[in-house]
């Protein structure tokens, strides 16, 4: 039975897109000078993934035999454009805010960096110890800022969303390197 090839190249690509993302997403969130720099290369990635996505989808729109059912492919590459409602609730416009919005910080979530919440405690007892819940609640509460995918804000609030998700970064690097270890 024949098979297309292409497709476990493109998967490779992708995955190796969606890692260098994630560690580009490491680097925003370590600060520094290197935040611009960051920024910049999850965005070149994200771009790349979209591309790599594109062309998995005109391939299996064109093609007569995949590697595995055309659903998961569709379902694999589609899961950036899962919105985060699917995994966490009480997020304002969680039914529109995708797992992309986040990472590309066009998600409309206040940063609570930017809350007096977050930075009164900040100044005053610098020793305190936020969890990633706190946090959360802290931007959340400020939240909407704009309408999801309107416009870009930095949002640390996002970006602490996606990877504590149970979806996210993590999600799709887990299934993508279970898929590259396995030969898919």
């Amino acid at each position: 039975m024949p098979r297309e090839e292409k497709f476990f190249e493109q998967f490779n690509n992708h995955a190796r897109t969606l890692v260098d993302g994630a560690v580009a997403l490491r680097d925003l969130l370590e600060g520094g000078a290197g935040v611009a720099d960051a920024c910049r290369r999850i965005v070149a990635h994200e771009n790349e993934a979209d591309i790599i996505a594109r062309d998995v989808l005109i391939g299996v729109r064109r093609s007569f035999i995949t590697p595995f059912d055309r659903g998961d492919i569709k379902d694999l590459i589609g899961q950036l454009d899962d919105t985060i409602d699917q995994y966490v609730s009480d997020v304002p416009n969680g039914d529109r805010i995708t797992l992309r919005m986040l990472a590309d910080m066009t998600s409309g979530l206040a940063s609570y960096t930017r809350s007096a919440a977050f930075t009164d405690v900040l100044f005053s007892k610098p020793e305190t110890a936020w969890t990633p819940q706190q946090v959360l609640r802290i931007g959340l509460d400020g939240s909407p800022i704009f309408e999801p995918g309107r416009t870009m804000v930095s949002s640390q609030t996002g970006l602490i969303l996606l990877i504590t998700s149970r979806a996210g970064w993590s999600r799709m690097l887990c299934g993508l390197a279970a898929m590259v270890r396995i030969g898919l």
